[in-house]
């Protein structure tokens, strides 16, 4: 087996005078078969990035694929690990179209290499419902907001994941909750995390997205691809951006940290139920 490391999301552009840091993965590429779940749950703790994926070939550019958080947990789907794997493919096998299957329920990610360092994955969007009333109470006191804070409490069954948009960017930004609190909340209630996301105020930023999610270091993510599943289409409709152009996401990350955690591109597809995520990637 081989290991590698690279960061997904990160740009040498400067975003309101802060540097954008990126999103790490290990990529752990399998010779022959995957590893059993114990072993891979074991070497994603070893590993210790925010998400470890390993990957067998299949045949030709098809690839199977299998996320971990750092604590050993699996993790259904994972866009920052998504496209680190594909770039990793792509130095290793030089393909420049990639098929990443997933195991767990055996459907395809295509992913697009698009110039050396950038890669474009296409997947499946997500439906949103309605946050369950007896948590989004809850989950507001933990993140110390009102419901005047608010616009909506949404809940995505697909990826398991709460969220909470909210009215101003400016709150988003320096939310800083009690994370032990929310983090067990959230394991407590098995949910994969809470989002909180809202319009950016930033004329060169569509919307912005902060990620708590108890399985990784500090209880908070450095950025999120796969959530623009369900947020994509959300923004795409509240935005009324009727353009074929890619939105621009910014990750910004907890308000203490000197840079932003990162900076995505993505497209919401209508008539094909689909989104693409990209960024640039960068090895360690």
């Amino acid at each position: 087996m081989l290991i590698y490391k690279a960061i997904a999301f990160a740009d040498a552009l400067e975003i309101e005078g802060k540097t954008i840091c990126g999103n790490p993965a290990g990529i752990v590429i399998c010779r022959t078969e995957l590893p059993d779940e114990q072993t891979m749950a074991r070497m994603a703790m070893e590993i210790n990035q925010p998400i470890i994926a390993f990957i067998k070939q299949r045949k030709g550019n098809e690839f199977d694929i299998k996320f971990y958080f750092p604590d050993g947990r699996e993790c259904f789907l994972c866009g920052h690990g998504t496209l680190v794997a594909a770039y990793i493919i792509n130095k290793l096998y030089h393909y420049e179209h990639i098929a990443l299957r997933i195991q767990a329920n055996d459907f395809v990610i295509n992913c697009d290499i698009d110039g050396q360092k950038k890669v474009r994955a296409y997947l499946s969007s997500y439906p949103l419902s309605a946050m369950a009333a007896d948590k989004a109470p809850l989950y507001l006191e933990l993140l110390g907001l009102s419901e005047e804070d608010v616009i909506d409490k949404l809940y995505c069954p697909m990826l398991n994941d709460c969220v909470v948009v909210l009215k101003d960017c400016a709150r988003l930004r320096f939310i800083e909750p009690d994370y032990t609190l929310l983090s067990a909340q959230i394991k407590r209630d098995n949910f994969r995390a809470l989002m909180i996301t809202a319009a950016s105020k930033n004329q060169e930023i569509d919307y912005e997205i902060r990620v708590f999610c108890p399985y990784v270091e500090h209880h908070e993510d450095i950025s999120c691809g796969s959530a623009n599943c369900y947020l994509l289409p959300y923004w795409k409709d509240s935005l009324h951006n009727d353009s074929s152009d890619d939105l621009v996401i910014l990750c910004p990350f907890k308000p203490t940290n000197n840079a932003f955690g990162g900076i995505e591109n993505g497209n919401y597809y209508l008539s094909e139920n689909a989104v693409s995520i990209s960024g640039l990637i960068h090895e360690i």
